[in-house]
């Protein structure tokens, strides 16, 4: 699975000498931070688990909830001695090394900043490049997420060993629902018309940006569709665990790995189309983008500048 993390050579050949400078810093970092990743699981006994898992209730939860919900000891699910073994699990994913959500996201932010350059190019020529320079920070950002992903997978596997085979029936069985929160993650709803007004103010041709908006309202239909369908059979296997290691896991990934590229591809098309159609090339809108782009800038150093303080230091955001 060390495959997830090598790029498309096509997106690195097309992107600035700028953005490959900071490309090549965020790889390197990525690879010295990379699990060590064991053997993979066989395509027979992945399509067999699968089913089964599958077969499953939905849980409408993620796995997390239920670690810090009964780790408090206030549901008086978890002996001492797990209790003890919990928090210990908890110290531990707090101190390690690196924060893969903070770098992640700082990783997002890049993206963001690239889709916001292509979505305001007018010229062909430097809106191919941009658009490369987008995929290969989309490539990247599938990778820390890859990694982010292991992270917890091993968290919440530890977790789950904690627990006794009554007790892991019974997480599995939703006994223990009534204890938690749930959270099935970030809704990923169509956005993206509101994102470019945030942005770019009311546009200057509202017909037409109404029309391309509703165009994609009703594509949506159909991201929307692969994203519940991905993130249902994430939750059910989150839940599994007897059913699945980590091989299993890795594997599964590949499916929510091309439901979220499929997501962040038809956002960028759409923002892109939206403001091609509702705005016209000119030097307000130019400065618009950039106060836009040097906000996001702002935010990504404000919210991440401290647990992700190195990778922003070798991509040059900060000194």
């Amino acid at each position: 699975m060390k495959t997830l993390i090598i790029f498309i050579g096509l997106a690195a050949s097309l992107v600035t000498i700028q953005g490959q400078d900071k490309l090549t810093a965020a790889r390197h970092y990525l690879e010295s931070h990379q699990h060590e990743l064991g053997d993979s699981i066989s395509p027979g006994k992945f399509r067999e688990r699968r089913s089964q898992i599958a077969a499953l209730r939905d849980p409408e939860t993620k796995f997390g909830p239920y670690v810090f919900a009964l780790s408090n000891g206030k549901a008086n699910v978890l002996t001492q001695e797990q209790l003890k073994e919990t928090n210990g699990l908890i110290a531990a994913r707090q101190a390690t090394p690196i924060n893969w959500h903070d770098t992640r996201n700082t990783i997002r932010m890049q993206c963001l900043l690239t889709l916001w350059a292509y979505a305001t190019e007018w010229d062909r020529k430097e809106a191919a490049k941009l658009e490369g320079e987008w995929e290969a920070w989309t490539d990247l950002r599938l990778a820390f997420m890859f990694e982010e992903f292991i992270a917890r997978e091993r968290f919440q596997r530890g977790f789950w060993n904690v627990l006794s085979a009554e007790q892991q029936r019974a997480l599995g069985s939703g006994d223990y629902d009534t204890h938690i929160k749930k959270n099935t993650g970030h809704a990923q709803a169509f956005s993206a018309n509101k994102q470019v007004i945030k942005a770019l103010g009311k546009p200057i041709d509202p017909v037409e940006f109404d029309e391309v908006s509703a165009r994609w309202e009703e594509k949506w239909k159909e991201v929307s569709a692969v994203n519940k369908t991905t993130a249902k059979f994430s939750r059910q296997r989150e839940l599994a665990m007897e059913l699945c290691d980590e091989s299993f896991a890795i594997a599964a990934w590949e499916q929510d790995e091309a439901a979220f590229r499929g997501f962040v591809t038809a956002e960028r098309d759409a923002i892109r189309e939206l403001v091609q159609s509702g705005y016209e090339d000119n030097a307000d809108l130019r400065k618009k983008a950039a106060a836009y782009r040097n906000r996001l800038r702002a935010q990504m150093i404000e919210k991440y500048g401290v647990h992700a303080e190195e990778l922003l230091r070798q991509l040059g955001e900060i000194k």
